[in-house]
């Protein structure tokens, strides 16, 4: 069933885990998955609640505290029943539709079908009918062509460089949330034509990426820099994470490092378009260039590692350089077999 996920939706749940991790949930709950969708897909929100105060209101309802013994984001923390129905009921929503895809519509649906969630106590609270919100969204996507996203992917990676930026002004153009995966997507998560494709990274991969965004957007950058992108990579890379252990450093340690370094501005808004850094998308192309020499199918983490630590002058990898992380190690582990566990996609959602 993951499979049928849009990026978006896919997006939803790695967020719901973080959420979940951050305030020391043992399981992922419809709370945490709802504030989720609230961030990831922000013009569904405001077309049903009509205010970014509203959508503020109700995040701020729905948020756990954070706590002092908040878990790894790195763990792969299990859905509750709760969240595990409302899946189901999502998938229903999306066969009910005559939807190939199952996306942020159809978990919204999904939310107000598990009456007794918290979630859904909240969105009722704020108006939110499951037959209202039916009809809406049945309305938004009557006589939108379903076109398979598999597709879509083919047809972005199959242009040429110089069309992708036309291509990418006319989805926009379009009604995204129901024409393309995409949605409140960065550039540096759809088609990568210098630094590899974005479907050739693991799953793993794809949510290191995912944090730096985010890691900028707290820093307050213009711009996802190569330590945001080591930020991603430490919640997401557990074996780079034991051996910074090992040599008596640790991620909070590299984050203070980058705070001093580079002090945090006003925070920007998540579902701002950031762009990659030059620093960064050498490093990627780098990456997807180790990928090519070891003849391997996927990028990984380790790729990304070994990317960064070939950029020799930016932070990241002066930071990996003074914690005992060099190239030629990086790169002979990833010979020997990389230091990433890959494991199947959407695994821990079982």
């Amino acid at each position: 069933m993951f499979e049928r996920y849009t990026e978006a939706a896919r997006r939803v749940i790695f967020f719901g885990r973080y959420e979940a991790a951050k305030c020391g949930s043992p399981f992922i709950e419809t709370e945490h998955l709802l504030v989720g969708l609230l961030h990831e897909d922000h013009a569904l929100a405001l077309r049903l609640l009509q205010s970014e105060q509203a959508i503020a209101a109700l995040k701020a309802q729905v948020r756990s505290p954070e706590t002092a013994a908040a878990a790894s984001t790195a763990v792969d923390l299990p859905l509750s029943d709760e969240c595990k129905r409302v899946l189901a009921y999502g998938a229903e929503e999306a066969e009910r539709m005559g939807h190939r895809h199952i996306g942020t519509e159809h978990l919204l649906l999904g939310f107000l079908r598990e009456e007794g969630s918290r979630a859904a106590q909240a969105l009722r609270e704020v108006g939110l009918e499951l037959s209202l919100v039916r009809e809406q969204i049945s309305g938004l996507s009557q006589g939108t062509p379903e076109t398979a996203y598999d597709e879509l992917h083919r047809l972005v990676a199959g242009l040429p460089p110089e069309q992708l930026e036309a291509a990418a002004q006319a989805l926009r153009s379009l009604n995204a949330r129901f024409v393309s995966p995409y949605a409140g997507e960065s550039r540096s998560a759809r088609a990568l034509p210098d630094y590899g494709l974005f479907e050739r990274y693991t799953e793993q991969a794809r949510r290191a990426i995912f944090f730096a965004r985010y890691e900028a957007s707290q820093f307050g950058t213009k711009a996802i820099e190569s330590e945001h992108l080591l930020l991603g990579i430490l919640r997401e890379h557990w074996r780079l994470s034991d051996q910074l252990h090992r040599r008596n450093a640790t991620a909070a340690e590299i984050r203070e490092e980058i705070e001093q370094r580079k002090p945090p501005g006003p925070k920007i808004s998540t579902t701002v378009d950031l762009p990659l850094s030059m620093e960064c998308k050498l490093a990627m192309t780098f990456a997807a260039e180790e990928a090519r020499e070891m003849k391997h199918q996927h990028i990984g983490n380790e790729h990304l590692l070994v990317g960064l630590l070939r950029e020799e002058k930016c932070l990241a990898a002066e930071l990996l350089r003074a914690s005992g992380i060099d190239l030629e190690e990086a790169r002979k582990d990833l010979a020997q077999g990389g230091w990433e566990r890959v494991t199947r996609t959407g695994a821990w959602l079982r």
